[in-house]
């Protein structure tokens, strides 16, 4: 009986590396721009005729996010209707075909279509990833099991620093197939789906063996009984766009989420991300910008690592005030940096304060802002109306980033680094504010538990 106990245990992270095989392409999405543009501007490199304007930059950059705008719908629709397995895997072949496009593209026109696709998956993976991770998880590991996702996004952000910038295109966006390839294989025949998908449609046998895989037999039968319960909690209808304004827990749900994107997006992390070379190269430092962005992904591997031995320890609402407050000190000596810079101040002696800066925002940003936004997301929204919700703040995120991405480069150029970086800090520095007055710790608590606290009624 211990060792099925144990084999439950440890399948559970095996289903959650599986899933997360497909985060960590929609990851390496969104950091491919920054060792890819500069090669796309390096005639010796470059598989185009000529160099992408500052505008087809942008598009080259957003269109990742644009194409991720309105996945979420249909991805929240299918999710219900067909599973959020077979969801996941539909939404993998884009991905795919994007990278095949990259690696053979000789036209501009074939990027815009290519990072259109990546986006279609990466909109799919977050809406439907969440939900799927906090829907197979413990109340005791749901935490760590979220954030699972966050490591993921971060090594294939990683992938790109590293790989990127040594090799061709070509070889990059076939590296970039590889865990595609991977997660069609392995969440394909080895880890089921949802057992609230099951229960939610009535089919009691499949959701038990669905828990039987991921648990150990002797854990089954109390556990479904808390499911059924937790589901029955939201009435046991599937729910519409029309039950969200009748659930004020559900209302206070979508403030806390989207008020936590809106900080998260802000904070600059796209931006980061995406021009991270090019922003090294504006600052005029000594260290090789290939390297300092290789540096700045490793630390942020790292911190994420850390980041998910906390969420469950410390609880979400400490490690967010801790993220928005790093990240607001870390984007604003970044600006001061270039504030120096343009106003003709020698600094030469501060040659390591853009790294340092862009270190101390990435840690920051990963303790709290990366993860706990979406382990929330997973988490606070009532089983029947978890689609519907997630699609709202899910598409909402993606028009931010979408935002942020497209006008960045222009926006840096028109008012210049130091205003730009200055504004993501207002932002962190809201979020202190936000998170301390607004966002409830879930740390710990049952679905059920988490509805009564944002005041839904909750059967005794």
């Amino acid at each position: 009986m211990e060792k099925n106990k144990e084999g439950g245990g440890l399948f559970i992270y095996f289903a959650a590396f599986s899933v997360n095989l497909i985060t960590f392409s929609a990851g390496s999405a969104y950091s491919w721009t920054s060792p890819v543009l500069p090669k796309l501007k390096d005639q010796l490199e470059s598989p185009l005729l000529k160099p992408p304007t500052i505008a087809e930059e942008s598009w080259i950059s957003s269109l990742t996010s644009l194409g991720a705008l309105g996945a979420p719908i249909l991805a929240g629709i299918l999710s219900e209707k067909i599973g959020r397995k077979r969801t996941l895997l539909a939404f993998s072949i884009p991905m795919l075909v994007s990278h095949a496009i990259t690696a053979f593209a000789g036209a501009i026109e074939l990027y815009f279509v290519a990072r259109f696709l990546v986006g279609l998956g990466c909109g799919c993976v977050y809406s439907v990833v969440p939900n799927y991770l906090s829907e197979i998880s413990e109340d005791r590991n749901r935490g760590l099991i979220n954030c699972f996702m966050t490591l993921m996004i971060t090594t294939g952000l990683m992938f790109n620093y590293v790989v990127g910038p040594f090799v061709t295109v070509m070889v990059l966006s076939f590296g970039n197939m590889v865990p595609l390839v991977l997660f069609l294989t392995l969440f394909a025949y080895f880890v089921p789906e949802s057992p609230y998908y099951f229960i939610a449609r009535g089919d009691k046998s499949s959701a038990e063996s669905s828990l039987v895989k991921l648990r150990g037999k002797q854990q089954v039968q109390k556990e479904l009984l808390t499911m059924m319960s937790s589901v029955e909690t939201v009435g046991g209808n599937r729910g519409s766009f029309k039950d969200i304004v009748k659930s004020k827990a559900l209302i206070k749900g979508l403030v806390i989420c989207n008020g936590l994107m809106v900080i998260q997006q802000f904070s600059g992390i796209n931006a980061v991300l995406g021009f991270m070379e090019q922003i090294f190269i504006s600052s005029g430092s000594s260290i090789p910008a290939e390297y300092s962005a290789i540096l700045v992904g490793g630390v942020q591997m790292l911190t994420v690592i850390v980041s998910t031995q906390l969420i469950d320890r410390l609880g979400r609402k400490i490690l967010l005030i801790i993220s928005c407050g790093g990240s607001c000190i870390a984007l604003t000596s970044m600006g001061l940096y270039f504030y120096l810079k343009t106003n003709k101040f020698n600094v030469d002696a501060l040659f390591w304060l853009p790294l340092f800066s862009l270190i101390l925002y990435i840690i920051s940003f990963n303790l709290g802002l990366s993860c706990v936004p979406w382990a929330l997301m997973g988490e606070i929204f009532p089983t029947n109306l978890k689609s519907i919700a997630s699609t709202i703040t899910t598409c909402f995120c993606l028009a931010l980033a979408f935002v942020i991405t497209m006008f960045f480069p222009q926006v840096s150029i028109t008012l210049g680094m130091a205003p730009s970086f200055w504004g993501f800090s207002v932002f962190s520095l809201v979020g202190v504010l936000f998170t301390h007055v607004i966002v409830p710790e879930t740390k710990g608590k049952s679905m059920s538990e988490i509805q009564e606290i944002l005041g839904a009624r909750v059967p005794k």
